[in-house]
């Protein structure tokens, strides 16, 4: 396997540790939001049965509101992060390396775009490069989701607080 090769699957290795990584959030986010689903009712109940002070409803509500916005982008960065994309329009090529292209290439013209080592090597640089975007996109998407989750996190809690005082 030469250098490009490697670089190659380091890239798919980062790739997928991202795509762990997202999918681990996602379910943290499930959780965090399944947690809250458990006393958030009981506690809109209380407020509206005991007429509280107008502003510890408002902090619930306005609480409860940014932890059900910090909580959807918890969930919607890391489902961006492990969905699939294809080229963009006007990259699709003939490429012996991504898979959409092989599957629609006929065996030939396969075979001779793989013993051309010239057509090979310009072809792992162009993926080396696509994946390089790839990787960073789900670096990011990553990233903005543990802070959303934790955000979320701070959120929960502060409604957790707040719930000893309405029920």
């Amino acid at each position: 396997m030469g250098p490009s090769q490697e670089i190659l699957e380091q890239i798919k290795s980062q790739i997928s540790a991202f795509d762990t990584k997202a999918e681990i959030l996602l379910v943290v986010s499930g959780i965090v939001f399944g947690s809250a689903q458990a006393f958030v009712p009981q506690c809109l109940e209380a407020l509206k049965a005991t007429q509280s002070s107008s502003s510890l409803s408002l902090a619930f509500y306005i609480i409860y509101g940014f932890f059900l916005f910090s909580g959807t982008m918890a969930v919607f960065f890391p489902v961006l992060s492990v969905f699939p994309r294809k080229p963009k329009k006007g990259e699709a090529r003939e490429s012996p390396l991504y898979y959409l292209t092989i599957c629609k290439m006929d065996i030939d013209s396969l075979s001779k775009k793989l013993a051309d080592e010239k057509v090979l090597t310009l072809e792992t640089a162009r993926q080396i490069k696509i994946n390089s975007g790839i990787c960073s996109t789900k670096h990011r998407l990553v990233v903005s989701s543990i802070i959303s989750l934790f955000v979320m996190g701070a959120f929960f809690i502060t409604m957790c607080v707040l719930s000893i005082f309405v029920i």
